[in-house]
């Protein structure tokens, strides 16, 4: 082996075997060249500082270099991460970041499965000042609801304290929170294989039990004065905007929630806006499954919120969802049976649409709406299906607001509504006094032989109702007009079969 003095070390083209190699200093360097040294052929690097060879530009740390015609692409381990970078066009630099994949330890790492939150994202967030990061949590089998709560708390609280973006995924099986969890902005909870599943459901031969990621009310939710929800994404100071979360593909069980307590599954409270809740199954709360709530200082309220393809299922003493005011929304999708009081029930939806949602055996309504809350408002409703309720399946009231606006139906059905039997007025379309215009084209109301009584009703001094093309039964009168309204029923074109 001949060594050379200076820069340039020694030279020898054989295979060097040693048992002890030690690079020492601020500046030292190991680099590897395939097939030769020059530039674009630096595969490998081991550098104490960035620097420059032979046409190259190479980083601190230990790195591998690749080339993807006509660019190159180096993944460098820094730490606990890994990161990789992109040189266009040569490999001379300079090197722009494309992502990174880091460990994060939360807690005491004795036990791995609960404290090792491997993450990667990218290293941009959505507003440009801090970073996206994804982390994958397992259960504790703690079913008092301490173990998985503490972890899930810790991890959001350092994304909030570190100003980046978190998405937790939590693997299909059983969590228990002892108290109630609060998404951060920009942060989310998404589980596994959502299949949506649930004891309170008849699937043709019985019921089927709750699967895949399933979080459970535990703990202080079995007390007389428990925690108020489960889970939250909610604006405390109402000062600037929130918002942003995004929760999907899990289920909630809060069958030990007591009677009376009002436990909530699911909030949205105050101004927080611009989130996304999709494959989620609520289901045995004893408040409303879903709170949409108004915060009642600044009455700022949840705003732009896709609601799609989830289940509200068998709330024990309220509504499946319930809402004070939902405005720019979308609900699609969605299933709400079994609840104790109506499917849905809302008290303001300016300019939110409904579609193809299911209400379904339900103790009252299949969704009641409230009013407008302010005059020309909208609302649409496009192919819901009310179906078994004991009282009416689409109810339209001024309990909430008396403005003068509109609720637009098209293609909605009600199908054997009015369950509760008897001589009171239960009907597939009603019109309760309410002060906005209710329109319905291509609705259709189908009765049995306990309801509902009316395939449509308007009463109680209402603005008024219209029927385009409607086909619609009742047991005692197809339609019906108590003849005090502002403006008569407008039956036009009515199915003649």
């Amino acid at each position: 082996m001949t060594f050379g003095k200076g820069r340039v070390g020694f030279q020898n083209p054989s295979e060097i075997i040693a048992n002890i190699v030690d690079i020492i200093g601020a500046k030292g360097k190991l680099l590897v060249y395939s097939p030769g040294r020059g530039a674009g052929n630096l595969i490998a690097s081991i550098a104490a500082q960035a620097g420059t060879d032979a046409g190259n530009a190479y980083l601190q740390g230990v790195t591998e270099y690749s080339n993807y015609i006509p660019n190159f692409v180096a993944m460098r381990q820094s730490g606990a991460g890994l990161d990789w970078s992109i040189s266009v066009g040569s490999e001379a630099g300079p090197w722009t970041g494309l992502m990174s994949q880091t460990l994060v330890f939360i807690g005491s790492i004795a036990s791995p499965a609960l404290a090792i939150y491997p993450s990667f994202g990218l290293v941009t967030a959505l507003d440009g000042t801090g970073t996206f990061i994804e982390a994958w949590i397992g259960p504790s089998g703690d079913t008092s609801g301490v173990t998985d709560f503490d972890l899930i708390t810790a991890i959001y609280g350092a994304a909030v304290s570190l100003n980046v973006r978190l998405l937790v995924h939590y693997q299909p099986a059983d969590y228990y929170w002892n108290s109630g969890v609060s998404i951060p902005n920009f942060c989310g909870l998404k589980g596994a294989f959502p299949v949506q599943s649930d004891t309170s459901s008849n699937y043709g031969i019985g019921s089927l039990a709750l699967s895949g990621t399933v979080i459970h009310a535990a703990g202080a939710f079995t007390s007389v004065t428990p925690p108020t929800q489960l889970l939250a994404c909610e604006n405390l100071t109402n000062t600037s905007q929130f918002g942003g979360q995004y929760i999907a593909d899990f289920s909630m069980e809060g069958n030990v929630t007591k009677a009376g307590t009002g436990v909530v599954g699911c909030l949205l409270y105050g101004g927080v806006g611009a989130g996304v809740m999709e494959n989620i199954s609520i289901h045995r709360f004893d408040g409303p499954n879903l709170r949409i709530q108004t915060d009642v200082a600044s009455g700022k309220v949840p705003d732009q919120w896709r609601i799609t393809r989830n289940v509200f299922s068998a709330s024990r003493s309220s509504h499946g969802i319930q809402a004070d005011n939902i405005p720019d929304s979308i609900f699609a999708y969605n299933l709400s049976h079994n609840n104790a009081l109506n499917g849905g029930d809302f008290s303001g939806s300016v300019n939110t649409s409904f579609g193809l949602n299911r209400w379904e055996n339900n103790a009252q309504n299949g969704v009641a709406f409230h009013g407008q809350v302010g005059a020309g408002e909208d609302t649409w409703i496009n192919g819901d299906s009310s179906q078994l309720n004991q009282l009416s399946g689409f109810l339209f009231d001024a309990a909430a607001h008396a403005n003068q606006g509109q609720y637009l139906l098209t293609g909605c059905r009600s199908n054997a509504d009015g369950q509760v039997g008897g001589a009171g007025i239960t009907a597939g379309f009603y019109d309760n006094g309410c002060k906005s215009a209710v329109i319905c084209q291509g609705c259709t109301t189908i009765v049995n032989v306990t309801g509902p009584n009316y395939g449509a009703y308007v009463g109680s001094v209402a603005f008024g109702m219209a029927l385009i093309g409607r086909r619609m039964f009742g047991n005692i009168a197809n339609t019906h007009d108590d003849l005090t309204n502002v403006h008569a029923l407008s039956d036009q074109v009515p199915i003649p079969f």
